[in-house]
């Protein structure tokens, strides 16, 4: 697997030898720090005018160059003066101590040339004197050792797994606009806790069609030894989450106008540390406000949309104070917020099955036929209605068209192996799927509902034949 592994480079403190200067004459702010290993040498100039070190206890005599480091220095004070007086220390597992460094480097996502930082070795050989510093290159390669042990600990674990492995990928986006794939192993252990493990995150340069995405997949999973079952059948499910965002955007279109007034008020209050105070004295004046202040959204993210809809509604009577008060505010009519309030009861279901669907807690697979059925009969429900008498209602009834559009396109077919999770949960069962699919479909729903039924029990032979190899 590749790693990629990114460090910066941090402007190190250098430290000089000055000539002696009487300190009590210069301000404590303007004096020059040292390291510790002064309070056991005085500095001195030969006879060539070259720098020294003499260490205080014993006379013995070390170059002190200009910007040079002083770990020489503090290694000879442990073993000469106070703590150390000759006395011989524990011996130090080199081994463990390169270890315990690679941690904390992982640990605090520090740079590689931590190690080399002349601060930090001071502190090192201070607390032992036989500490062997290391490069950031020795730091980089102990690190890759210690991510190698701990990846064949996974993979032996989840070969120890008794059922089987959910898995999860996505492309995510660096500030610097490379483009990285996750990968994330979801299942249940022996003791029936819900587990995730990410096994991957690598760079993942374009393009990214399917073909590209599917065969890294494929190289990531044969790394970890993990196979397909049914020859990977039912192996890819799009994420329904992703699927809604794509939905509502496409439906949110068509109420543009009502959309960007919000965010000029949003934007408006929000411009000054003024407009903020004057809408607070707003909301102070109503008793029945939950949130006490205004909501920006996320254009790319919908459900950031919804929210703000929704605490602008809650807030609806302070932006109508404001409006009173400052000239330059431009609110909403009343037949804008109703339409705002028509909008935003619509897509609270979506809403709310978005928040379902994100749950990292517990299992969302049976949750998921369910949570797309409510979304599809809502979206019919309001699509096939002719509200041509009133234009907001005509206005909710093109959005739920153009939403329709977009679900049949992604889900012409509700996916089979999440059907079977329905099925196998004992508060639906088959029935429920069959009741489903006659309300959308109707006496077809039961042909469709039995063909699911048929693909479980060949399924379930599928699982038969592994758990007798075993």
């Amino acid at each position: 697997m590749d790693i990629s592994i990114s460090s910066w480079m941090i402007d190190e403190p250098v430290i000089q030898i000055e000539d002696e200067v009487d300190e009590s004459s210069v301000p404590s702010s303007k004096r020059t720090k040292t390291s510790m290993a002064w309070e056991f040498f005085e500095k001195f100039f030969d006879d060539k005018g070259l720098p020294k070190a003499k260490c205080k206890n014993c006379d013995k005599i070390y170059m002190a160059r200009d910007g040079g480091g002083t770990s020489n220095l503090i290694k000879h004070s442990l073993k000469c003066v106070g703590r150390g007086n000759g006395s011989s220390y524990p011996p130090l597992d080199q081994e463990k101590y390169r270890e315990k460094i690679s941690e904390v480097i992982v640990k605090h996502n520090y740079p590689f040339t931590f190690v080399e930082h002349e601060g930090i070795v001071d502190l090192l050989c201070f607390l032992h004197p036989d500490v062997k510093s290391i490069s950031r290159n020795t730091a980089k390669s102990d690190v890759l050792k210690v991510y190698r042990k701990e990846k064949e600990k996974e993979k032996s674990y989840l070969q120890s797994i008794p059922g089987k492995i959910c898995l999860s990928s996505d492309l995510w986006s660096a500030i610097n606009t490379n483009q990285y794939m996750v990968l994330t192993a979801h299942f249940v252990n022996r003791n029936w806790e819900l587990e995730k493990k990410v096994l991957s995150f690598i760079h993942c340069p374009p393009p990214h069609s399917g073909f590209n995405l599917a065969e890294k997949l494929i190289s990531l999973l044969k790394e970890w030894g993990l196979g397909l079952i049914v020859e990977g059948t039912y192996f890819h499910v799009r994420c329904g989450t992703h699927i809604l965002n794509l939905i509502v955007h496409d439906g949110l279109k068509v109420i543009d106008g009502s959309l960007d007034k919000i965010r000029l008020c949003v934007k408006y209050i929000r411009g000054s540390e003024a407009r903020k105070l004057k809408f607070a004295s707003c909301l102070e004046q109503l008793s029945n406000v939950t949130s006490k202040q205004v909501r920006q959204d996320l254009p790319i993210r919908w459900n950031s949309t919804y929210l703000m809809l929704e605490t602008a509604i809650g807030q609806r009577e302070a932006f109508t104070l404001l409006s009173d008060i400052d000239p330059y505010f431009d609110c909403l009519s009343n037949e804008e917020w109703d339409e705002v309030k028509t909008i935003a009861d619509f897509l609270k279901p979506f809403y709310d099955i978005t928040v379902f669907f994100s749950g990292s807690t517990y299992p969302t697979a049976n949750l998921y036929f369910s949570g797309v059925w409510r979304i599809h009969m809502k979206i019919k429900e309001v699509a096939c209605v002719d509200h041509s008498e009133f234009e907001k209602q005509n206005q909710l009834c093109c959005m739920a068209r153009r939403m329709e559009k977009k679900f049949d396109k992604y889900w012409n077919s509700y996916s089979v192996v999440l059907s079977f999770a329905v099925i196998l949960d004992p508060r639906y069962k088959l029935q429920f799927v069959e009741w489903c699919y006659v309300r959308l479909l109707g006496s077809e729903g039961v042909q469709v509902a039995k063909l699911i039924l048929d693909k479980l029990k060949a399924f379930f032979q599928e699982y038969l034949k592994s758990s007798m190899l075993v």
